[in-house]
């Protein structure tokens, strides 16, 4: 049986759907390291892999700004400081593989600079030079990025650039920070539901969303909510402090004939928001899964994770994003016809019922999402995720 290394940002949407596949590989006999911060430790470790942490601080992931030319420093920096740091331990420890999220190119590095191989695990939209022509001025906004981003940050990154080339024989382009694309790929999604699917070839395998019991702790309770149709808002575990948004929220369906969930998240006070109607509940955390069995709409900040979820149980959305990912996630879904997208311009009570009651009368929303959703349980999910790498990683084993 095989020892793997797994490399992943500390982040809710990034760690979640990789679980199923770690609980699998350790069912199935394989010792994996978990590499991640504290506050994921729990449900790490709940898989069966061994947790071990980050000896930095990658607690914040991708910053709410969307600065991909600031986050490019950030990956580097961390590159370097996870190849200087740990490569001795995992030198010592002698993996057979190592697993590595999209955007943790130290995973691609160290496995390539210890002769080993890699899988890549994507829990986004697989980042190509097609995906990035669907955002309307994309290369604009990466020169708008460099330039806010400030003559030191560039120069930051080129020095890292180059100890990382000499130190490690790193050579990788910019935007290779965001893909760190193997032999196999494993992508949390499906065929149809990434933009130019067909034009990725046979490196790419798409298992869907994985869905399964994540045993998160909840006392929550659905007895007061489900005597009739159930609105669900979620912005997330990033940027959600948003009360404006939240306001407008309750005061849009405070008349309304809907059950309304509004999951807020642990950085907003409750009683920020006051004294609400009998048929809005405000909770800082939901079981989202179980959430989505019963919602008729999502109302979203468009990460894939959550879009992901909610059409595997065919809700359509109405998306807000937040980042500039979750733009390409929200018109992909408004795309194939399973939801709206709105701007922040949009946030506005009567505007946010008008689109949510016409999503919730339009068969074509739910048909749309449906679709998607039983395409995404037909890809195989996390098993046959499961069996493709230890199907590639033991080739030269046995």
């Amino acid at each position: 049986m095989g020892i793997g290394i797994f490399f992943n940002v500390p982040a809710h949407g990034h760690i979640n759907p990789t679980l199923p596949i770690v609980n699998e590989l350790v069912k199935r006999g394989e010792t994996i390291i978990y590499y991640s911060t504290e506050e994921f430790r729990e449900k790490i470790e709940k898989t069966g892999a061994k947790y071990k942490p980050y000896s930095f601080s990658l607690s914040q992931g991708p910053t709410p700004s969307g600065n991909f030319v600031k986050l490019a420093g950030m990956l580097l920096k961390a590159t370097e400081e996870v190849m200087s740091k740990e490569m001795g331990y995992i030198k010592k420890l002698k993996p057979d593989y190592i697993i590595h999220d999209s955007m943790t190119p130290w995973g691609k590095h160290m496995a390539k600079y210890l002769g080993i191989k890699a899988v890549n695990t994507t829990s986004t939209f697989v980042f190509s030079g097609e995906t990035t022509d669907k955002v309307d001025k994309f290369r604009n906004k990466i020169l708008k990025m460099a330039l806010e981003a400030g003559i030191d940050q560039i120069f930051d990154i080129v020095t890292i650039k180059r100890r990382l080339k000499v130190e490690y024989g790193v050579n990788s382009k910019i935007m290779d920070l965001f893909r760190n694309q193997e032999d196999l790929n494993i992508v949390f999604s499906s065929l149809q539901f990434q933009p130019d699917g067909a034009k990725l070839g046979d490196k790419f395998l798409f298992v869907g969303p994985s869905i399964y019991d994540r045993k998160d702790a909840s006392d929550f309770s659905f007895g007061n909510i489900e005597d009739r149709k159930l609105v669900y808002i979620s912005l997330g575990t990033i940027a959600n402090e948003r009360l404006d948004f939240y306001r407008e929220c309750i005061k849009a369906f405070s008349k309304s004939e809907f059950n309304v969930l509004i999951s807020i998240g642990s950085k907003v006070n409750k009683k920020q928001l006051g004294v609400v109607p009998s048929n809005i509940h405000i909770e800082t955390y939901v079981p989202q899964i179980e959430v989505l069995k019963r919602a008729n709409l999502f109302i979203s900040h468009g990460g894939m994770n959550s879009v992901n979820e909610a059409l595997y149980f065919g809700v359509p959305l109405l998306i807000l994003p937040q980042q500039s990912e979750q733009v390409m996630v929200a018109k992909r879904v408004e795309e194939l016809g399973a939801g709206i997208c709105i701007t922040k311009k949009d946030i506005d009570s009567e505007y946010l019922l008008e689109k949510s009651v016409y999503i919730m009368e339009s068969r074509s929303f739910y048909e749309s999402a449906g679709k998607i959703g039983e395409d995404f349980r037909e890809t195989g999910g996390y098993k046959a995720g499961t069996d493709a790498i230890l199907n590639y990683v033991t080739d030269d084993l046995h």
